[in-house]
């Protein structure tokens, strides 16, 4: 027992002594800062990407590494045999436009809201889900709108958009359900890279609504973590694109979409469409014209944009798993104990002994010793470079490891600063109570 007692009591001592109490007081704030930073770390990176001007540009170029590093890492052609693509962009009729005054100013080419309705009426029901992405906006009158009303009804398991205008959100008059639906462009590169799966914390996404269907499972918003499946979760996620762009014919000329008017409804026998599109999830959507937003991997059509984000809820890309907290704490520690215990200092003062110091000693340069302030800048760039180096190595490794994107560089400016006052207090101030 006393080969227990008696290093717990030498410890004991040790901490109640000044040294000790410094050593602990640096450690503890380490821990606390540490603590800070890692829940900073993901309030900033389940924000908008739109809400910071330098956290917009890191997550830009983040994404444009990880699309390099992550090409041929899906099995795109697999993925699109689980999906029927219903290609809308040639199948148009004129409504008329009337202006404030109800005078008429012109017509106005929409989707043909006709067709729609046929082609859901030719569905049967026999799909596992379909997510119709085309703005059918309420403004917009169209002589179909009953007939395409009256198939929605029928039509089980279907979502289509709402949107905002105006700050003012836009449901479809159809009694079916929505999801919203944006995408979001960088300020910076004007490219689409956050998918947020909620619109001002109550709106559900597209992506969201699908997941809710057809796993059963959501996102819940919290005061402060957001929860999936018991887990803390991102309700805005840098996306991993897994179906890329592709061609309307893949290998084999194998049609990867097919037209609505001319090859569906026109040219196809009803039983092999159904065929085509039993336990299916349907894709209807423009995917050839207009719909179209950059990515990091290249143009991408919004409907397809829309299922990325389901397929990245679908496998956890949400999810953070425990090891990524103790991974991002750990490195904010090993980061602040590292500024506090000179871990710097000492492995050079070590390398120099032992590797360096069997060769002559050249004069020392006390350039900076006679310029103070010159000394304290170049103190304060070292830091920030430190920082620098060890979490855009950590955001390396995450990414390429984990096929996590978590943007830590956001943080290095507010790290450095504070790396810098508590080095200031805690040696300047604490170690040498003497000067007080």
């Amino acid at each position: 027992m006393r080969f227990i007692i008696k290093p717990l009591k030498v410890f004991y001592l040790y901490l109640i002594s000044y040294k000790g109490k410094i050593v602990s007081l640096k450690v503890i704030c380490a821990l606390l800062l540490s603590f800070v930073f890692t829940y900073a770390t993901y309030f900033i990176n389940n924000t908008s990407i739109n809400d910071n001007a330098i956290n917009d540009y890191i997550n830009t170029k983040i994404s444009l590494f990880t699309s390099i590093t992550e090409n041929g890492k899906y099995n795109q052609d697999e993925l699109l045999s689980q999906v029927f693509i219903v290609n809308t962009s040639y199948d148009k009729e004129l409504i008329p436009i009337n202006d404030s005054r109800g005078l008429h100013k012109g017509e106005l080419d929409i989707t043909d809201r006709g067709k729609i309705a046929e082609f859901l009426k030719l569905m049967n029901n026999e799909h596992k889900f379909a997510l119709l992405a085309l703005p059918i906006h309420s403004k917009f009158i169209s002589e179909n709108d009953s007939v395409l009303f009256n198939q929605l009804k029928k039509t089980k398991r279907i979502l289509i958009p709402s949107f905002m205008d105006k700050d003012s959100l836009i449901n479809p008059n159809y009694l079916t359900d929505t999801g919203f639906s944006v995408y979001s462009s960088t300020n910076q590169n004007f490219r689409f890279i956050k998918y947020g799966f909620f619109h001002r914390d109550t709106i559900k996404s597209m992506a969201i609504k699908m997941y809710e269907e057809l796993d059963g499972k959501t996102i819940t918003k919290g005061k402060f973590v957001d929860v999936s499946s018991g887990k803390i979760a991102f309700s805005s996620l840098v996306l991993n694109q897994r179906i890329k762009a592709f061609k309307k014919y893949g290998e084999g000329f194998k049609k990867n979409y097919y037209e609505l008017g001319v090859e569906l409804l026109d040219s196809l026998n009803k039983p092999y469409i159904r065929d085509l599109i039993k336990d299916k999830i349907v894709l209807i959507g423009d995917f050839d014209d207009s719909d179209f937003h950059l990515t990091t991997s290249g143009m991408l059509s919004g409907t397809m944009i829309n299922y990325n984000a389901y397929l990245a809820l679908k496998n956890d890309d949400h999810i953070i798993p425990k090891y990524l907290i103790l991974f991002v704490f750990i490195t904010y520690f090993i980061f602040f104990t590292g500024v506090l215990f000179k871990f710097k200092k000492h492995c050079i003062d070590f390398f120099k002994k032992y590797f360096l110091g069997k060769y002559p000693r050249k004069e020392k340069n006390r350039f900076f010793n006679t310029k103070p302030l010159l000394n304290t800048l170049a103190s304060i760039l070292f830091i920030w470079l430190d920082g620098v180096v060890v979490l855009a190595i950590c955001s390396a490794i995450l990414i390429e490891f984990f096929n996590v994107h978590v943007n830590f560089l956001f943080f290095n400016n507010y790290l450095a600063v504070v790396a810098i006052i508590l080095t200031a207090l805690l040696t300047s101030n604490v170690e040498n109570p003497q000067n007080d």
